[in-house]
């Protein structure tokens, strides 16, 4: 049994949802070998959805990685939205 997290991050600026992806990917190319991340950026009419589907066994030691991961994604996130509203 595995368990899994789905993150969507729902925003209106592309640019945005390209620096998040821009930032995240080459991280989640190393995950260890126990996770499963997919990620992509999708529009839904005016909306570009970021998200991130992350699979882990059913362990307490992997979950503790999951959320670190889930973590990471939202504190990036977050750092790159703060940047953005300064520069505006």
């Amino acid at each position: 049994m595995a368990i899994l997290s789905r993150l969507k991050i729902i925003m209106e600026d592309e640019k945005l949802a390209k620096a998040i992806y821009e930032m995240l990917h080459p991280d989640n190319l190393t995950a260890p070998e126990y996770m499963s991340l997919k990620e992509k950026i999708s529009r839904n009419n005016e909306e570009y959805i970021y998200e991130a589907e992350i699979t882990v066994p059913n362990d307490p030691k992997r979950f503790d990685s999951l959320r670190g991961t889930l973590d990471e994604i939202l504190s990036i996130t977050e750092m790159i939205n703060n940047v953005l509203i300064m520069l505006k």
